[in-house]
């Protein structure tokens, strides 16, 4: 089928869009915080995108999305008792006199983020320098950067930042899993230099178009792009042990994908509807978050100033070999929260973030 003349395509797709805006299905919000179901909410947060299991299991590090005017945070949970800490940024320290740790990420790391418009989104703790337990953050506040803290896992944990790597400018990250070696893998959802914005890479993802690709960082080469990476909105990303095989949900396309990390080879994927993170659960399979809900009821959910969202979403657990999916949680709406963004396990249950809202939702894990 022919694109057509690419004045013709921006008309349609102008058109398109907005018909979608126009018909977007509004969303009551959730203001309750009391269980349904196997459901248990968790309130008091705010935009809790991503979750990170770390000290055991004994906490959660949670990245809060930057909303409006607030900068977001790094806080970490303690699950037994619904705990909060902050550990990033903390009032009163004094960032501007922080210098990068020599080997912590980019030469051209200029010091810690801004601390009024730090934005995190995707989160992984791995390895870095000299096998130090590190927190990788996805920064799209004041600049576009991955963030290097080390990680103290102490009761509370702690973070201190050490560095940096500053994103090329055409990408913009969604989500990061770090690497053996001190580097890390992360999805570049689309060109944020692109002319028409925004508005038309919604439009390329609506057709399942390729919008970005997976961009690699190591300390010896800096970036590149992963061959064979090219897909409809990267979104959640996760490394084999090995550091060998990339798993990424393409949320415009509604696939799982599998890939070699060298050269790309060897490209396999399943269907799994609009996948947002991904996680490794305890028996070795990848926990994939998914929103099932219409895109116009997902838009909906930004306009959203409290409570949650209730839209519908499902976790699955995904077999690395075999890529057979197992259905664990499926939601159909409503309360006590929808927009499920990424799931974590600790012990026999898992924890669900979500991209807006005030709360995470805890339930146990299906026998």
């Amino acid at each position: 089928m022919s694109r057509g003349s690419p004045l013709r395509l921006t008309c349609r797709g102008g058109l398109l869009l907005l018909l979608l805006v126009a018909c977007r299905d509004p969303v009551e919000p959730i203001l309750d915080c009391a269980p349904v179901g196997e459901l248990t909410p968790i309130c008091g947060l705010a935009n809790p995108e991503d979750l990170v299991a770390v000290s055991r299991g004994a906490w959660l590090v949670i990245s809060q999305v930057r909303s409006g005017e607030q900068g977001g945070n790094l806080i970490a949970l303690r699950p037994s008792g619904e705990e909060l800490t902050l550990l990033f940024p903390i009032e009163g320290d004094p960032l501007e006199t922080i210098a990068p740790t020599p080997g912590w990420g980019a030469a051209d790391c200029s010091g810690p983020p801004d601390s009024l418009r730090f934005a995190p989104l995707g989160i992984d703790v791995g390895r870095g320098p000299d096998g130090k337990r590190t927190l990788f953050v996805v920064n799209r506040g004041s600049r576009q950067s991955i963030e290097l803290f080390e990680l103290f896992e102490s009761d509370p944990p702690a973070l201190d930042w050490r560095g940096c790597v500053p994103v090329p400018g055409f990408a913009l990250n969604n989500d990061v899993a770090a690497l053996p070696g001190g580097g890390f893998v992360a999805t570049n959802m689309y060109p944020r230099n692109w002319g028409l914005g925004r508005f038309w890479m919604t439009l390329r993802a609506l057709l399942g178009w390729n919008t970005g690709y997976l961009l690699e960082w190591t300390p010896a080469v800096g970036w590149r792009q992963i061959p064979n990476s090219k897909a409809s909105y990267p979104n959640g990303i996760e490394v084999s042990p090995d550091g060998e095989i990339l798993y990424f949900g393409a949320f415009g396309s509604s696939e799982f994908v599998r890939l070699q990390r060298s050269d790309g080879s060897e490209r396999t994927s399943i269907v799994i509807p609009h996948p947002d993170n991904l996680t490794w659960s305890r028996d070795g399979r990848l926990l994939v978050t998914a929103h099932s809900a219409p895109l116009t009821q997902l838009m909906s959910c930004q306009s959203i100033e409290e409570g949650a969202c209730g839209t519908s979403f499902a976790v699955y657990a995904i077999d690395p070999e075999t890529l057979k999916p197992a259905l664990l949680l499926e939601h159909a709406g409503g309360p006590p929260m929808g927009a499920g963004s990424v799931a974590v396990q600790i012990g026999d249950e898992i924890f669900i973030g979500s991209f807006v809202g005030d709360r995470i939702v805890r339930s146990r894990l299906p026998l």
